[in-house]
């Protein structure tokens, strides 16, 4: 895959982050709550779980907004999937390097629902310069 094909339409938003759509391929590739343990130490998310959700009705409207952990949430983030899926949230991303690597610290849902989905694009914030991003996904 291309440089081109991973990132497109780069832009500085009001934190003088780079915001830019990235394959969700790619990104899945580095980050993918469907195949990694995301949320403490609840297993990593089933789709099939995710389409009962959808298919029961069991639709998760509120965001995880208080930073205090869901261990053992399994239910929570498989019906916040769901609700993604079928209310997709375009807010970016959040990418973080305070920890010397790049890490997703915000959207795990959003992009849980996007891989579930077949999108092919999903916007993130990135903290540094495309080029670092390119980097990092490792292209």
């Amino acid at each position: 895959m291309r440089y081109h094909e991973i990132i497109s339409e780069a832009f500085w938003n009001r934190n003088k982050q780079i915001v830019v759509d990235v394959a969700v391929t790619a990104l899945a590739a580095k980050h993918n709550p469907f195949t990694t343990s995301t949320w403490f130490d609840i297993p990593p998310i089933s789709k099939d779980a995710v389409a009962k959700a959808i298919v029961d009705g069991r639709l998760e409207s509120t965001p995880n907004d208080d930073d205090s952990p869901r261990s053992g949430f399994t239910q929570f983030h498989v019906e916040r999937i769901a609700y993604l899926v079928v209310h997709p949230d375009l807010k970016p991303l959040r990418i973080s390097v305070y920890t010397g690597s790049p890490e997703l610290v915000d959207g795990n849902h959003r992009l849980a629902a996007a891989i579930y989905r077949g999108d092919e694009t999903i916007k993130i914030d990135f903290p540094g310069s495309t080029g670092q991003l390119k980097q990092w996904l490792g292209k």
